[in-house]
């Protein structure tokens, strides 16, 4: 059985999964702050990972522009695009 969102044309297997998905896009939820620094999350599991991002250490910078990213990949595509010119 799908459960339908009423809102947009996403369908779930159930109830618990749609209800999910209301608050995580549809509804304005809580915001969940870091307190690290000032971004906020709409949910526990976005604030998880980011915490962990920050404890981990998983911080690569630019060496030609001093902008951060966690992710390895992302910094080798930002360089690509904007200093391998």
């Amino acid at each position: 059985m799908n459960f339908h969102c009423a809102h947009c044309p996403r369908a779930y297997g159930s109830k618990d999964v749609l209800r999910g998905h209301l608050v995580a896009v549809h509804f304005e939820s809580a915001k969940l702050p870091c307190t690290h620094c000032n971004k906020t999350y709409k949910n526990i599991k976005s604030l998880r990972s980011h915490l962990r991002k920050i404890r981990c250490g998983r911080i690569h910078g630019c060496d030609s522009c001093g902008k951060k990213f966690h992710h390895r990949y992302d910094l080798m595509r930002h360089i690509g695009q904007l200093h391998d010119r």
